[in-house]
């Protein structure tokens, strides 16, 4: 649509191309304003424009992502400033996160576009009551920008898969991944990877597959030792897996 024209809550996602060219939507992604990104709700977390059982990411899910891609200082609370060297690299193209942040500038509140292959702004969910917080990268920063900003400007929108585990399921017994289809295991390289599979508590007969599962949203990943999940480094778990592929997933 064109930046001319508001976006409304209509049930339908609309979005700003750069320059109104539908070719940079292809190329760089769509420009949402805050309240069309979340489908106005103001709840933290809501579901917004991301598909079904994705959310559109928190102000703590982003620190969360760039504290983990920092070597030094990454101050959660800064405001209007940029910190956590060298995550802003590591988190656009080419960068070794994965995350591959494309800079597709913005649309501001009076319509006008700015900053193409420049920067990037991504909204999180999280405002406070005036203004919503978004993340910068800069093609020429190395860190990453925190900044509260009016929630008529056009950024771009970054969403995080809800948690699997819920605080229904009890951290203090084991879990078993089990599915009733064999053509749903599949065995890539030294790992065990099952599809459409049942969670459940009862032990599973003639079962030797281990692994890891993460209660808070793949924040930390723990394993079953017998008596009680513990804590894992994963850098650490992934050699193991290597060379032990019966520890490919855990209950």
């Amino acid at each position: 649509m064109s930046a001319n024209t508001n976006q409304t809550d209509n049930s339908t996602i609309e979005k700003y191309c750069y320059q109104n060219l539908s070719s940079n939507c292809d190329n760089h992604g769509g420009l949402y304003r805050w309240s069309e990104a979340m489908q106005y709700s103001t709840t933290e977390g809501a579901q917004g424009i991301c598909p079904a059982d994705w959310h559109v990411a928190t102000d703590a899910e982003w620190h969360t992502l760039e504290d983990g891609l920092a070597t030094g200082t990454c101050d959660a609370s800064r405001n209007r400033a940029w910190d956590c060297e060298p995550a802003g690299t590591a988190l656009k193209i080419g960068g070794f996160s994965g995350f591959a942040g494309l800079l597709s500038g913005d649309v501001t509140d009076v319509h006008n576009f700015y900053n193409l292959n420049k920067t990037s702004y991504f909204w999180t969910s999280s405002w406070n009551d005036t203004y919503a917080y978004n993340y910068r990268l800069d093609s020429d920063k190395t860190t990453v920008g925190r900044y509260p900003n009016t929630t008529n400007f056009g950024y771009s929108v970054r969403c995080i898969q809800d948690a699997v585990f819920s605080s229904s399921y009890s951290t203090t017994q084991p879990y078993y991944i089990t599915t009733s289809d064999t053509s749903n295991i599949d065995l890539p390289e030294n790992t065990t990877q099952i599809n459409s599979a049942t969670i459940t508590s009862s032990e599973p007969a003639n079962t030797s597959i281990k692994g890891m599962v993460s209660f808070d949203g793949k924040n930390t990943w723990e394993k079953w030792d017998g008596s009680e999940w513990s804590e894992v480094e994963t850098n650490e778990y992934t050699e193991d897996l290597c060379t032990n592929p019966n520890n490919a997933i855990e209950n």
